[in-house]
């Protein structure tokens, strides 16, 4: 079962979206725009259409504290569980010319037993990928990866410790202490192509943090001047005119020139009559 639409956080790249729950399961993602077909679309049925789960293995973990980072698309989720305290970061880099969502686990105290759980399912969830595990050599050495191909799309998965292969999904465990950390991605690339080298996950992440911060500091303080008043470009008003106006930015396709209604504008149209 998906969560309630309100407790979905988005993600944004400016040329699609994703949609996190709070159980740390992203139920919804388009690959490479916005209008494109869903990779994962669990939000409209059940598991089975598709999601990417990261969360305590613990049943009774739950979420302490889940925030955008200042004026940011990057999701931060601190985890609590009996055994200790975990972080996730959710991102998608922008203006990297990629369609690529980041996931990060950082351990805060204590020692943390996580599952994974991936289930990549095209075309609203009706198609069912080839998927191998291979190795690459990278400037780190040889590392796993994931390599899903339906048609003319692609996924590669990678990251520390890759869930392994279960009946039509892929699940895993692993643990991770304080000052601990496991970086995953997941990218898309057309399938008659080599997939794209890793990105650098510490460079994508400021990277990406960098332009929402900067966008946040000039456009939207500009707007408040000149919309309302300088009292209101000030306070919680202007956090409110902020995060709303950065969620409209997020639906702005740079490729398209326009903006999305909401990321779910690729949801099947018999949905609609």
């Amino acid at each position: 079962m998906s969560a309630l639409i309100e407790d979905y956080a988005f993600l944004s790249d400016l040329s699609t979206g994703a949609l996190v729950s709070r159980h740390g399961s992203i139920d919804w993602l388009c690959f490479p725009r916005f209008d494109s077909e869903s990779v994962f679309a669990s939000l409209l049925g059940t598991e089975e259409h598709g999601r990417w789960l990261l969360a305590p293995a613990d049943a009774d973990a739950r979420v302490v504290s889940r925030r955008y980072l200042e004026s940011t698309f990057v999701l931060e989720t601190i985890w609590e569980a009996g055994s200790g305290q975990i972080r996730v970061i959710d991102f998608m880099p922008v203006g990297r010319g990629l369609s690529s969502l980041l996931r990060r686990v950082s351990g805060i105290g204590g020692r943390v037993r996580v599952r994974q759980e991936l289930r990549i399912r095209p075309r609203y969830g009706a198609a069912l990928p080839w998927v191998s595990r291979g190795r690459e050599n990278t400037s780190a050495g040889s590392e796993e990866v994931l390599l899903a191909i339906a048609g003319p799309d692609a996924w590669a998965m990678r990251g520390g410790n890759l869930p392994e292969a279960e009946g039509d999904r892929h699940i895993g465990e692993f643990a991770v202490s304080a000052d601990e950390h496991l970086d995953f991605e997941l990218t898309w690339f057309q399938s008659y192509r080599n997939a794209p080298s890793r990105l650098d996950f510490n460079r994508n992440l400021q990277e990406t943090a960098d332009y929402w911060a900067e966008w946040g500091r000039t456009l939207p303080l500009r707007w408040c001047l000149w919309r309302f008043s300088p009292t209101i470009a000030a306070g919680p008003a202007r956090s409110d005119k902020l995060r709303n106006r950065r969620h409209r930015r997020g639906t702005h396709d740079l490729t398209a020139g326009g903006f999305r209604r909401f990321p779910q504008l690729g949801l099947p149209i018999l949905l609609a009559s």
